[in-house]
């Protein structure tokens, strides 16, 4: 019924492809090569062979990813979704791929502008209170009117 008694494991069908080590792979090669002759005091560490590589070479290194930046409305949508608490604020930064400073630091964000929002809203309707207090006190005072119809 089955082709292998035991389960044949993962076969690669072709080589993997390494586009910025594979210029110098022969390099590298050659040094562990000659590194075999030494004792393990006077061995390259993977420190050094980077930095012979780069310096002598001109390997550029891997690390060319920029950081992903993200619009107000993917913003808002994170943060959202850790505030409907769905799942758990470790899963949804690893799902979006920041950390989770990053996260709280945008949740402050939007909490913050949120309160400014609703401090905005009221604006008016203080501004409009205080008027209206300056105003009935000057009627008052004035004698215009009496203070208990106002």
């Amino acid at each position: 019924m089955l082709r292998h008694e035991l389960p044949p494991g993962y076969q690669r069908s072709a080589a993997s492809r390494r586009p910025t080590l594979d210029d110098y792979i022969g390099v590298i090669d050659e040094i562990l090569r000659t590194d075999k002759a030494v004792i393990k005091k006077q061995r390259h560490t993977a420190n050094r062979i980077f930095e012979f590589i780069r310096d002598e070479h001109g390997y550029k290194g891997i690390r060319r990813k920029t950081r992903k930046h993200f619009s107000t409305e993917e913003n808002i949508h994170i943060v959202l979704a850790g505030l409907r608490g769905e799942e758990s604020i470790a899963f949804l930064c690893w799902q979006e791929g920041i950390s989770e400073c990053l996260y709280y630091g945008r949740s402050k964000e939007f909490i913050d502008a949120g309160n400014m929002w609703a401090f905005d809203a009221q604006r008016p309707r203080l501004f409009i209170q205080s008027i209206s207090n300056k105003l009935r006190d000057e009627i008052v005072k004035r004698g215009l009117c009496n203070p208990h119809f106002i």
